[in-house]
């Protein structure tokens, strides 16, 4: 079993309409960037607390009509490759059968560090996936791949569920 072919090549805006592509580079590329990069980051990691992602995780879930089992976090350290192959996201078995995807987690390298939060790391990974043109299109639904020397993040979901998402956390800050 292998994850490190990538599909996904096309871009955002063969994913989504431009007014909708728009949106999603604003967020993910301004507003969910990490501090030092935008002076427009929300600086989610520190912005909202764990709780709250993990509420906008669920909502996530919500808008993609999907379970949380349907979305898996491997370190190097867990593997959980048997979770990847079961959520049919190899190379070799890649079904697009709905929202669904795997999020590599950063772990720090100190002794006892945690990994980084799901939330953060969805966040990470899906604006990656936008920055360097890893979305395409499949079926109805958009590919998000990202890449680090392999392939560390495969996210299937529908273009509306993603821009909804967004919408939610924007309103998190605009109250």
């Amino acid at each position: 079993m292998s994850i490190n072919k990538p599909i996904a090549e096309s871009g955002i805006f063969s994913v989504v309409s431009d007014s909708d592509a728009l949106v999603l580079i604003e967020f993910f590329l301004y507003y969910a960037a990490p501090r030092g990069i935008s002076p427009l980051s929300l600086d989610l990691p520190r912005a909202l607390s764990g709780v709250e992602k993990d509420d906008l995780l669920n909502e996530l879930c919500d808008e993609a009509k999907c379970e949380r089992s349907d979305l898996c976090f491997p370190t190097l350290r867990n593997g959980r490759t048997n979770e990847i192959s079961r959520l049919n996201l190899t190379d070799e078995r890649f079904v697009v059968d709905g929202a669904k995807g795997f999020f590599w987690l950063n772990v720090p390298n100190g002794k006892g560090a945690p990994p980084e939060d799901e939330f953060d790391c969805i966040i990470r990974h899906i604006r990656n996936s936008i920055a360097h043109g890893r979305v395409c299109a499949v079926n109805d639904y958009g590919l998000f791949e990202d890449i680090k020397n392999n392939l560390t993040m495969r996210f299937v979901v529908k273009p509306q569920a993603l821009i909804n998402w967004v919408s939610r956390i924007q309103e998190r800050f605009d109250s």
